[in-house]
């Protein structure tokens, strides 16, 4: 399946550094690019953690958690990963990826991302 990505996804995704921060404007395609490496990665890497997070949870479920579904349903793979709507929880292999806000902190303790 082709699809097509921004230069926020390429940059991103050439990046070798340890943390890559994305910072711009409304509109500059941070969200979805993110989206589309996250689901990119999980997909194809192993034993992989990823956080997807904003400051609260009606933020959290009406922009990074929603992009990150509606994706993954446009690309044809919401059918092959597991998703707990409840916890916002995602598996796919053995990766593991969770949507959380920042204001419910007790859901990541104790626990390590690889990507977030």
């Amino acid at each position: 399946m082709k699809i097509n990505v921004t230069k926020i996804f390429e940059k991103n995704y050439e990046s070798k550094a340890t943390v890559v921060l994305n910072e711009g404007g409304a509109r500059s395609s941070k969200s979805y690019s993110i989206c589309q490496l996250f689901i990119m990665k999980f997909m194809q890497e192993n034993n992989k953690n990823f956080l997807i997070t904003r400051k609260t949870l009606p933020a959290l479920r009406m922009t990074s958690y929603k992009l990150f579904v509606d994706l993954l349903r446009e690309y044809n793979l919401y059918s092959q990963v597991e998703h707990n709507k409840t916890y916002r929880e995602f598996r796919y292999g053995n990766n593991y990826l969770v949507a959380t806000s920042l204001d419910e902190p007790t859901k990541i303790q104790s626990t390590s991302f690889n990507y977030i």
